[in-house]
């Protein structure tokens, strides 16, 4: 997932929300910078939450197992 101009220093691990659901977790982010005339694009990546406990319940470990409940 990318998502343009969300990111600032400190925001990694951070929650991705829509319509009060979370919908995924910040990784990163960068600012790639404009050229003549055109200002810097800022750029975050990151993970859908369905990967992420797709993940946790395939290895086992804290949180496997639990499954979300929706609003």
């Amino acid at each position: 997932m990318n998502l343009p101009g969300l990111f600032q220093p400190g925001d990694g691990d951070g929650p991705v929300t829509s319509d009060d659901l979370l919908i995924g977790m910040i990784r990163n982010g960068w600012v790639t910078p404009g050229w003549a005339g055109n200002a810097d694009i800022p750029v975050t990546n990151s993970s859908k939450f369905s990967a992420i406990v797709d993940e946790v319940n395939t290895n086992g470990g804290p949180g496997a197992g639990s499954t979300p409940v929706l609003a």
